[in-house]
């Protein structure tokens, strides 16, 4: 028994020295890059008032159509962009559903434009009593 410990743990030794590393100075090979995924902007986007506080792309040359719904008591100013990358364009949808405002931009250049409206979101009341609330609309569109 006493002859085989010592045979045993050469064995072991050995096995360990066949794993191990030596360090040289050259470092390992870097792993190549991950491509980071980027969603493809739209060429058409139709935005409503659900899609408040959203973040979104449109391309160069795309259209964007911002349709708010509102009440025949209560309806929204009309959207305006901040920028001049999206560009106003004439309504040729015609007469719209009472309560609904509608606006459609061309984006004209890459940029940012923030797109907002609002409305007073009033309860029907006594007259003469303020019981209203603001209701807002942003949008927030990445032209490329």
């Amino acid at each position: 028994m006493r002859a085989t410990l010592p045979a045993v743990l050469l064995a072991v030794a050995c096995c360990a020295a066949c794993g191990a590393r030596t360090q040289t100075g050259t470092p390992p090979p870097a792993s190549p890059p991950t491509s980071t995924s980027t969603t493809a902007c739209a060429g058409t986007l139709d935005l409503t008032d659900t899609d408040t506080n959203r973040d979104t792309c449109v391309r160069v040359g795309g259209r964007v159509t911002v349709l708010l719904h509102g009440t025949d008591t209560s309806t929204w100013n009309p959207p305006t962009a901040d920028s001049d990358a999206l560009r106003p364009v004439t309504d040729t949808k015609g007469t719209r559903p009472v309560g609904v405002t509608a606006v459609t931009y061309t984006a004209d250049h890459p940029g940012t434009a923030h797109v907002t409206a609002a409305r007073a979101a009033c309860p029907s009341g006594s007259p003469g009593t303020l019981k209203c609330a603001l209701q807002s609309f942003t949008v927030t569109i990445t032209i490329r």
